[in-house]
């Protein structure tokens, strides 16, 4: 039904170059000449198990056997480790002991960066031409960028999509109506979105609804500090004029983000989990949703519903697409031929079929036209925004981490967001420095 309701759109797409198996953004062949692996065993490292679409009865079926037969490959294996530290220490094992000479690695970002500065992953812009990156559409192409460093590129970019997990603002349409509110996507039409309007839209819809003295809806779900508060501009860390990784939460767009979201707490605005379940039933009006999130709640929540950016925090003046997660596939630095490796992962993921899955992701998905226009920008305009430090320096809600450990007391505890910051910071900040040799 909510596919009736989608405009679906011409895409016009341009590609580098073509080759006989498909249009393929990089003409491996031209570049890298003959790929004969010599019967060599290619292990693919990750948390679950990506190539699927490849195996019987996948959408891509016969492309494994294919490239085997094509490229001279014994076989391709897939290793499958847990998400986080122990998936960083298998890698780091096979690393060490010179088993990952034929690797391909799926990390998370969480992982990345200790990654990096320990020196485990190949520099593709090694191998790969600036073509290559140019002509990757607008978030692959930040995703190169974000993950870069002393002007190394690292990620492969195609085959894993951090798409999913832009985050954005689903509203219960339902909810709305019947506590006579402009709808979300009328006030983003009109360039009218932002924390003030959801802010009063909040203080409307908690409430008791059944005059038992008990509020029982909400108006926003989730207590995600971290996702709203970077709608206002604020970033955990960032890079500055000197190429020197710095600690910002300090900042001004940060203090004030954390001192208004404090305020809607203490409010009693927020009343979700981050399993998201109370919007699924019902009794939330806004609620924080990354794209994956939005099959679950297709199939539960029974009103009708929709999805925007996040809305324009008081210290910017423009939507902030921000992704919870994003993960990528890298070569590691012993690689024995890390051209052939590269063409190899370009045959099975290719740009214009991920470009395509893509659409049809937000055609299936999109509860609206609205929607799936925000969906379709999210594309262009993501800038690699994320908590790229997180695995370092902790989530805001566990002590034992450098962060963590001054967030918690803000969030759960009422102290001064500006004194804890500022007493913090250099803890932090001593974290960063050591981790980049900076």
């Amino acid at each position: 039904m909510r596919k009736s309701k989608i405009l679906v759109l011409t895409l016009v797409l341009v590609f580098l170059v073509s080759v006989s198996a498909g249009a393929l953004l990089l003409d491996y062949e031209e570049e890298f000449g003959d790929l004969d692996f010599g019967g060599e065993t290619i292990t693919y490292v990750s948390w679950y198990d990506h190539l699927g679409s490849f195996r019987e009865g996948g959408d891509y079926a016969g492309r494994l056997e294919e490239a085997k037969e094509r490229f001279n490959i014994g076989e391709v294996e897939h290793i499958q480790v847990g998400w986080g530290d122990e998936l960083q220490e298998v890698m780091m094992s096979r690393l060490l002991g010179g088993e990952s000479t034929y690797d391909l690695w799926m990390l998370p970002h969480q992982q990345v960066w200790t990654m990096i500065t320990d020196g485990a992953f190949y520099p593709m812009n090694e191998v790969l031409p600036q073509e290559y990156y140019d002509n990757l559409s607008p978030d692959l192409r930040a995703i190169t960028e974000t993950f870069s460093h002393q002007g190394e590129r690292y990620p492969l970019a195609l085959g894993e999509d951090h798409y999913m997990n832009i985050m954005y603002l689903a509203w219960n349409k339902d909810i709305f109506d019947r506590h006579g509110l402009v709808g979300l996507d009328e006030l983003y039409q009109q360039g009218d979105l932002t924390w003030d309007v959801v802010e009063d839209y909040a203080e409307t819809t908690t409430t008791d609804t059944t005059g038992d003295g008990e509020i029982d809806q909400w108006g926003f779900g989730d207590f995600n500090v971290i996702v709203w508060n970077s709608s206002n501009g604020a970033r955990v860390t960032q890079w500055d004029e000197d190429g020197r990784m710095q600690f910002t939460y300090d900042q001004e767009e940060a203090l004030n983000g954390l001192e208004r979201l404090l305020e809607w707490d203490a409010e009693g605005y927020f009343g979700g989990s981050w399993e998201k379940e109370e919007f699924r039933d019902g009794y939330i009006a806004m609620e924080t949703l990354a794209l994956w999130e939005f099959d679950e709640t297709h199939e539960r929540l029974q009103d009708d519903w929709g999805a925007v950016p996040m809305p324009i925090g008081p210290d910017v003046d423009e939507h902030i697409f921000f992704a919870g997660n994003v993960d990528s596939f890298y070569v590691p630095a012993n690689a024995a031929e890390p051209e052939k490796l590269t063409a190899f992962h370009n045959f099975l993921f290719r740009h214009e079929e991920w470009i395509s899955d893509r659409e049809e992701a937000r055609v299936d998905q999109a509860p609206d036209q609205t929607a799936y226009e925000v969906l379709l920008r999210a594309e262009d305009e993501w800038d690699g925004r994320t908590y790229m430090l997180e695995a370092i320096l902790g989530p805001v809600w566990d002590t034992g981490t450098p962060f963590g450990a001054i967030m918690n007391p803000i969030l759960y505890e009422g102290a001064d967001p500006a004194t804890e910051l500022a007493a913090g910071r250099d803890g932090v900040q001593a974290v960063i420095d050591d981790l980049f040799d900076q």
